[in-house]
């Protein structure tokens, strides 16, 4: 095969035009790429008219380093490339660079090759360097510097038929969180944008008493925002924890973009054609976030989210099905666009870091027939899913400086997804059916973007779990087509995956759909992940007549992080009084041996480290219970009474009591003289042993705590501001707790220490499921221990102490799962992993 490429090779090299002229098509002469929905579905349709499905290649005209660095300068060696990705099946040339720019695009035209440009206007001379990553879209010379970029390229596109489409790489306003945990809280608005922002606040909500209600303010006018160092300090917008402005400024930053993508679209079409399709490329679903544009709202003509497998998927989905199948679904449905994966690959090794990073485009180290694997998993699925147009390989050569995922190596030899790429790229089938009727509601309101926590991890696995019966069938045809990845020929065409694929789609796929409006129609409707933590009330009230199937503990703060009664028990007809969580404060006194509190009478009572100890009369009274934080817990403050210890300052202490089922032990602790770490070591009856950090810190007690949150704020006998911070640790709600030993570290102090029953929503939850004759176990990130008793309803599955795991209320409307079997974070024997029984659970639920 090598010897047959460099001879393929030196042919080209000798003569560009003769094989040009065997490969040449009839050409685009005129027209222009557009989508149109052809028997109910949107598709790509070229410059003659017809269908046209893009198979693209990256490129930047050779590799970023190396012996071919140089080429780019050589319009001849660039185009022998491109005959090469034609020979190879691609009809698509998605390029990073703008280089022999007239010259390609007549090669395009002639040879009806779509050419779709990345372009990044950022890396102008005169463009603001700081920008870049985080732009400032409202400022009027950064939208005047991004027109200039395209003021040099368009002039030319607008001659060429063989532009489908202009990328207009955009860049985004949140650090991103590659793990998908969370939705980051730190907003990068820059000064112009943070300037704009009480003019858009005041567009809508008009009166300024409408803010402050829902913000909790008592502002004069709407520009008193920008004067507000709870919102703002030294012109940057803080961290956004849970505070109820969040969702305005998340709704904001999105608009800010979406504003610009307005604007810059419509000058783009001005100055090249008007039909001139633009996109913009984005990333992961939610935890960038990119905004949800729509067509009406940012002029966009189609969505280009990039994938790539992250290495925390090799464990149980090494194939990355549910996060790719995640990501182009969400863009597409609450987008209402067509999705085009503008880049995907596999590193064979990880980037050269320290640690190696392998958070994404990863397949395994120096596993090349592994990457071809992946290559025709995903290509395959890409050409059958009916909200896809196309997809494009990242990149023709390896870019070294980021791992080796070239499509071919740097000496031009083929690699093993090469090889396999020229037998398949073009002959894989592509799916023109429109997408069957929506059989299930996956619920994301818009406001969810804003959640503390997102969805990521559990809809990966709610896409594999619904769709398991036809990803199993696709794994067998998969199977069946193993001997070619090693060995390609063109007889892998003749194999039921080229053959049969479409109809077992049709066939065996749920036809599902993400929404951001609760729908009419009375089909299920599935909430799935963490941001549904702020359910809205007005959307509780909306989905009370609607078959409902929560897998997430809906409802803990609504969506102005008001805190709030877990609705799920609702559905149930089960009364959150009733099941309020049992709280038990520890009486700690027997351990005290410290006093760290004076009074103004006696202020040499105490003494804080090396420090004036607080205040008596700063802080809650003594021996009586306190709420803090909004009334999430309560502790049990100690006697400040002058002459008596009133903390724990900590040296491995054995805190000791009857034993408790418990989900949450809190603490209202602080450390004197630095921040420092202490771990706990947990005991339970049954002699088993789990240590846990409290936190990443306990906060010095004169700083505002960074981890946890100020439970206390008193002052010092020296006048300052000091603070005691509550911290959560979660624990095993399957067994009971008799004993906590505390950190050995005497900087620590402990206060108070409440117990907390009811819901776990820890790490390390050990559960044995059981429903009908099949039967599950594993961990668990959170579990409700609710009696059978209690469920008014129908039990669907139990845990193996018979208490309810998967419950229904009366009527069947309403299925609430009490732990959590979506969340898969790539630890051993979680219990996520075991796709087929939450498949069979759910498929009972949804159809029978």
């Amino acid at each position: 095969m090598k010897k047959r490429f460099f001879v393929f090779a030196a042919v080209c090299s000798l003569s560009i035009f003769l094989l040009n002229s065997v490969l040449t098509a009839k050409g685009w002469k005129k027209g222009y790429f557009r989508i149109e929905e052809v028997n109910g579905r949107k598709i790509f349709i070229d410059p003659n008219g017809k269908p046209f499905y893009s198979i693209a290649m990256c490129y930047a005209w050779g590799p970023d380093t190396g012996v071919y660095s140089e080429e780019a300068k050589d319009a001849k060696k660039g185009i022998n490339d491109l005959i090469i990705m034609k020979k190879h099946g691609f009809n698509t040339l998605n390029l990073y660079g703008l280089f022999n720019l007239e010259e390609v695009l007549t090669w395009c035209d002639a040879n009806e090759f779509a050419f779709y440009p990345r372009m990044n206007y950022y890396e102008l001379p005169d463009f603001p360097k700081t920008l870049k990553e985080f732009p400032d879209f409202m400022d009027p010379d950064f939208r005047e510097n991004a027109k200039k970029y395209f003021d040099a390229y368009c002039p030319i596109f607008k001659k060429h038929p063989c532009v489908q489409a202009i990328d207009m790489d955009q860049r985004w306003l949140f650090p991103l969180d590659w793990s998908g945990e969370k939705h980051v809280g730190k907003v990068m608005l820059g000064s112009a944008s943070i300037k704009y922002m009480p003019k858009w606040l005041k567009k809508k909500y008009k009166k300024i008493e409408v803010l402050n209600k829902l913000w909790r303010k008592d502002y004069k006018s709407f520009n008193d925002i920008l004067d507000d160092k709870e919102v703002i300090r030294n012109g940057v917008i803080r961290e956004l924890t849970e505070q109820p402005w969040r969702l305005d400024i998340y709704e904001y930053a999105l608009w800010t973009t979406d504003d610009f993508l307005k604007e810059l679209t419509s000058y783009i079409r001005k100055i090249d054609i008007p039909q001139r399709m633009v996109t913009y490329t984005t990333e992961m679903p939610e935890v960038c976030p990119f905004p949800l544009s729509t067509k009406e709202s940012s002029g966009l003509d189609f969505v280009s989210p990039v994938h790539y497998n992250s290495g925390q998927d090799l464990g149980r989905d090494w194939i990355g099905l549910g996060e790719l199948l995640y990501m182009v679904k969400w863009h597409s449905d609450l987008q209402d666009m067509l999705s085009y994966i503008s880049e995907t690959g596999f590193r064979t090794s990880p980037l050269k870091q320290n640690p190696p990073f392998k958070m994404y485009a990863y397949s395994r180290d120096g596993d090349e027939d592994l990457a071809a694997e992946m290559y025709l998993r995903q290509t395959a699925l890409e050409n059958i899913w009916p909200w896809m147009g196309g997809w494009t390989h990242f990149k023709f050569y390896d870019k070294l400086f980021e791992g080796d995922f070239g499509y071919i190596r740097d000496d031009r030899t083929l690699k093993p997804v090469s090889d396999l790429g020229q037998y398949i790229n073009d002959k894989l089938p592509v799916n023109y059916n429109k997408e069957k009727d929506t059989q299930v509601w996956i619920y994301y309101p818009k406001y969810a973007i804003a959640a503390p926590k997102a969805c990521f991890r559990q809809f990966k696995s709610l896409v594999m779990i619904l769709e398991n019966d036809f990803l199993k069938e696709f794994d067998r045809m998969i199977e069946k087509c193993s001997k070619y990845i090693k060995k390609p020929s063109e007889d892998i065409t003749k194999t039921e995956l080229f053959t049969k694929l479409v109809d077992v789609f049709e066939e065996k796929w749920i036809s599902f759909k993400f929404t951001s409006e609760i729908p009419e129609d009375d089909k299920p409707i599935i909430i799935g992940g963490n941001s549904l933590e702020l359910l809205s009330m007005e959307d509780r009230k909306k989905l009370e007549s609607k078959k409902v199937i929560t897998m997430v503990q809906a409802g803990v703060m609504d969506d102005r992080c008001n805190k709030t009664d877990k609705w799920f028990l609702s559905l149930l007809d089960i009364d959150y009084e009733k099941f309020r969580p049992r709280i038990t404060h520890l009486k700690l006194d027997k351990y005290f041996n410290n006093d760290g509190i004076a009074s103004e009478k006696n202020k040499k009572d105490g003494i804080f480290g090396n420090n004036p100890a607080y205040s008596s009369e700063s802080l809650p009274a003594g021996e009586k219970i306190f709420d803090c934080n909004g009334a999430d817990i309560a502790f049990m403050f100690p006697d400040t009474s002058d002459g008596k210890n009133n903390n724990i300052q900590c040296s491995g202490q054995k805190i000791e009591f009857s034993p408790e089922s418990c989900s949450v032990i809190h603490f209202l602790a602080a450390s004197h003289d630095s921040d420092t770490v202490g771990s706990i070591e947990i005991v339970y009856s049954d002699g088993s042993k789990e240590k846990k950090f409290m936190g990443a810190t306990v906060t010095d007690w004169k700083y505002t705590p960074v981890f946890g949150h100020a439970a206390v704020k008193g002052k010092s006998m020296d006048k300052k501001d000091v603070f005691m911070t509550h911290i959560a640790v979660n624990c095993n709600v399957t067994k009971k707790i008799k004993t906590i030993v505390l950190p050995v570290n005497k900087k620590i102090h402990i206060f108070a220490v409440t117990l907390e029953g009811g819901t776990s929503t820890g790490m390390n939850v050990d559960v044995n499921i059981k429903a009908g004759k099949k039967s599950s176990k594993g961990t668990a990130y959170w579990m409700v221990p609710l009696e059978k008793n209690e469920v008014p309803g129908k039990v669907l599955a139990a845990f193996s102490d018979g208490k309810a795991a998967v419950a229904q209320s009366k009527d069947g409307t309403k299925t609430v799962f009490l732990y959590d079997a979506l969340t898969w974070k790539g630890e051993d024997n979680e219990l996520s992993k075991d796709v087929d029984f939450t498949s069979e659970i759910l498929k009972e639920i949804l159809f029978k």
